[in-house]
């Protein structure tokens, strides 16, 4: 089963997603904050990590970072809108 990090801004969108991975056989966990994200980096150890919304640019490369020097080679992607096309973005990065 693939592993994937969701991370957003927004608890209503990240619990829409993680609830449609769920339901398509996916092992996800969400953060909303940075600190959360980073941790479950090291101890889930994902396959695939998603930026949700609403972050701003310095904010997303200082987490992206963050996450990169925990887990250098972590395959991050950008992902906006609801869970409609989540399936295929995530099937298409993790090249199922």
């Amino acid at each position: 089963m693939r592993k994937i990090l969701l991370v957003s801004r927004h608890a209503i969108i990240l619990a829409s997603q993680l609830n449609h991975l769920y339901e398509n056989n996916f092992d996800a966990i969400g953060a909303l904050r940075d600190a959360e994200a980073v941790s479950f980096l090291k101890s889930f150890k994902p396959d695939l990590v998603i930026f949700g919304g609403h972050f701003d640019a310095t904010e997303e490369t200082k987490l992206m970072e963050a996450l990169r020097d925990c887990q250098p080679n972590v395959l991050i992607i950008k992902y906006q809108g609801g869970v409609k096309n989540l399936l295929e973005t995530v099937n298409k990065a993790l090249a199922i």
